[in-house]
């Protein structure tokens, strides 16, 4: 009889372990109760802009951002603060994030490149070179290497979506200099590998690639103190009245991203929106 109650509780003991390491594979993490942690980019990003404007939180031309939001002066700041708050949540370029972060799906979708590009995964913008006049032969042979079936492979395989065009091989010209290129902080690490792989085929060309934000990017342009800039945005009228253009290179998911301790999967564009205006301010609020 005792061994028979022995077994009975060894038994119990066992469906319990197993229930429970079964419930903390299917959450991902724990359920959270707390005060969500709302971080932010900067005024000039353009991931800030468009996450702005895809989810409602500015409309206008002006953000109805919550005033405590933590402010992140780059992807790679957002990602630090998010990794070390359980709480918090937080956004960056789909390119910049790595194995450690937890990227949430919006409105069902997984943010890949399938998604992106076929507009189901709403949260995305164009990727934009933005010029002022005519460029140098350094920097005209650097811009054409990048829109090459040659530079649009590259893009892909730095998980950024190509641009749907038609795209030419990329021919090698006996061309050198110096090309300055300054701006996004989403668009660098791509922009570095196309640099790299750019100067694999023409060496005489130095490429300088400074990391910033948009808004300045665009500004450098504007001043004539660098040959490209880079804008995860659209220009607006302004810059374009001071003669700069744009042109598309990429398509860039904007991830949501959390701590990988929390058990939130999926989150739809109204709560982000507020979140980020500061309606919804618990976990708990999250279905």
């Amino acid at each position: 009889m005792k061994n028979k109650i022995t077994m009975i509780i060894t038994f119990g003991l066992l469906i319990c372990l197993l229930f429970t390491l079964c419930s903390c594979g299917d959450s991902g993490g724990s359920k959270l109760t707390g005060k969500i942690k709302v971080v932010a980019r900067e005024e000039g990003s353009g991931t800030g802009q468009a996450f702005g404007e895809v989810t409602g939180v500015m409309e206008n031309g002006n953000s109805n951002m919550l005033d405590t939001a933590e402010i992140a002066e780059s992807n790679d700041a957002v990602i630090k603060k998010v990794s070390s708050e359980t709480n918090a949540i937080g956004y960056v370029s789909v390119g910049s994030v790595d194995n450690d972060m937890k990227m949430l799906n919006v409105d069902g979708y997984e943010p890949n490149i399938d998604n992106i590009n076929s507009g189901s995964y709403k949260l995305q913008r164009n990727l934009n070179f933005v010029t002022s006049g005519e460029l140098s032969d350094a920097a005209q042979d650097f811009f054409d290497y990048v829109l090459s079936e040659d530079g649009q492979k590259i893009i892909e395989s730095e998980d950024y979506a190509p641009i749907n065009e038609v795209h030419n091989k990329y021919k090698e010209k006996k061309v050198s200099g110096k090309v300055v290129i300054e701006g996004s902080s989403s668009m660098t690490p791509v922009v570095e590998a196309l640099a790299e792989n750019y100067n694999k085929r023409n060496e005489n060309v130095s490429i300088k690639i400074e990391k910033s934000n948009s808004s300045q990017g665009v500004q450098r342009v504007t001043e004539g103190s660098c040959d490209i800039g880079m804008a995860s945005r659209d220009l607006g009228a302004e810059e374009m009245k001071a003669g700069t253009s744009s042109q598309v290179i990429a398509v860039d998911g904007i991830a949501v991203i959390v701590n990988k301790n929390n058990a939130v999967k999926n989150i739809s564009l109204e709560n982000l929106k507020s979140i980020y205006t500061g309606t919804i301010k618990k976990w708990s609020k999250i279905k």
